[in-house]
């Protein structure tokens, strides 16, 4: 049985390491390849690999696994004015995810292939951890969707409008909402939906809630968690 700690905390890191290895007994010993997505699952994989050195790793990174962004923007992304974040000095964020990255680092290194969305994830990798990656771009089922030309939004007419992530300020949906009134001027009829978890950042959702009212768009916006 795999279980599960806390991952809060200054033991976080310890208690992800100690469910990474009791999970990784739990893989079958025979498996050809293994694919873990985003962040811990390669410490699994890693832990695996200890025993079954020939199986091959190919870890699909959707972020950095240590930090959202670079040190130098903490400062700005990560206000506490305006997010649910801990009041640390600067410096001590700073220290913190120079921290976490070098112990995942180690992890990062033990993956025999690595693989990104974009460039911009690429350059962030080989900045922070030294390691090349391969970009593959996420696919889609041809048969369950089929490409059909994209049709202008004709005025007047109804406009769905769809946006969604987990609500964290770099998402920026209130450029979206900030538009709206500008589709509207245009002589377009929108209505914006907004799909994620809004238990991330509770302060970000009061504020995109705010700027709802401030623009009188109450009826055109809903989130839907």
């Amino acid at each position: 049985k795999a279980e599960h700690l806390s991952t809060g905390g200054t033991l976080g890191i310890i208690n992800e390491t100690r469910m990474a290895r009791r999970l990784s007994r739990l893989i079958d010993p025979t498996t050809d390849i293994l694919h873990p997505h985003d962040t811990v699952a390669h410490h699994v994989a890693y832990f695996y690999k200890r025993r079954a050195k020939k199986t091959p790793s190919v870890w699909n990174m959707n972020e950095l696994a240590a930090m959202r962004w670079p040190p130098e923007l903490l400062g700005i992304v990560e206000d506490p004015a305006f997010h649910d974040i801990p009041a640390r000095a600067l410096w001590i964020k700073k220290f913190m995810v120079y921290l976490k990255n070098s112990y995942d680092t180690f992890f990062v290194w033990k993956q025999d292939t690595i693989t990104v969305f974009d460039t911009f994830h690429r350059a962030l990798l080989k900045r922070f951890s030294g390691c090349d990656a391969v970009i593959v771009p996420s696919g889609r089922d041809t048969d369950r969707f089929v490409y059909s030309p994209k049709q202008p939004a004709k005025r007047g007419e109804r406009l769905e409008l769809l946006s969604s992530g987990v609500f964290l300020s770099y998402r920026r949906f209130e450029d979206i909402l900030r538009a709206l009134p500008s589709l509207i001027e245009q002589g377009y009829n929108p209505y914006l939906t907004i799909l994620g978890d809004t238990s991330t950042d509770k302060k970000y959702l009061r504020a995109l809630t705010a700027l709802v009212e401030e623009l009188a768009m109450q009826d055109r916006v809903k989130f839907w968690g």
